[in-house]
């Protein structure tokens, strides 16, 4: 059992760093965004490519 317990703690640990990598990577990009004139970032992102989607002619979604 506490093999077990001591595997589970490990696995925690590695996801626990990857979350915190991919936060910092997600601020990261967030920040360029802004940067690059999308006042919200990855949301502004998010709703432009959203209508540029919709305004897209039926044939050119078939291939997103």
């Amino acid at each position: 059992m506490e093999n077990i317990e001591k595997e589970l703690r490990s696995k925690m640990a590695l996801l626990e760093s990857q979350l915190d990598l991919m936060e910092s990577e997600k601020s990261y990009l967030d920040k360029v965004l802004k940067d690059l004139g999308f006042p919200e970032g990855m949301d502004s992102l998010k709703a432009t490519m959203e209508d540029l989607i919709a305004h897209m002619p039926p044939e050119e979604k078939g291939s997103l």
